[in-house]
Formats: C-alpha cells, sequence, structure tokens
C-alpha cells in the first residue's frame, strides 16, 4: 500500500465520520388540539430552555 492510498483512506474515513456525526434527525414537535385554538397545546423535549418563540 502505498502513501497516497493510505492518505485517501484516512481521509475518507475521516470524512465519513464527520458525515455521520452531523446528520442528527430532528424530532418533530406533538400538537395537540386544533392548531390556532387557545386549546392547543405543543410539547417540546425539554432541551430548550427558556423555549424558542413559535
Amino acid at each position: 500500500m502505498n502513501l497516497n492510498s493510505a492518505k485517501f483512506k484516512f481521509t475518507l474515513a475521516v470524512a465519513i465520520a464527520a458525515a455521520s456525526h452531523f446528520s442528527v434527525t430532528a424530532s418533530a414537535q406533538t400538537i395537540t388540539g386544533t392548531p390556532g385554538t387557545p386549546s392547543a397545546t405543543t410539547t417540546i423535549n425539554g432541551l430548550q430552555i427558556p423555549v424558542p418563540p413559535p
């Protein structure tokens, strides 16, 4: 295995690791009730404090 091949494989492995690290899926918010009515509530995951504006 020559140096260029090893460097390419290392670079490819780092790129794949970085891509998998930054590809996080976001979960959807849960809305109960009819959207737009006073009885509608939204549940967030609790990691956002203070709650972001709608």
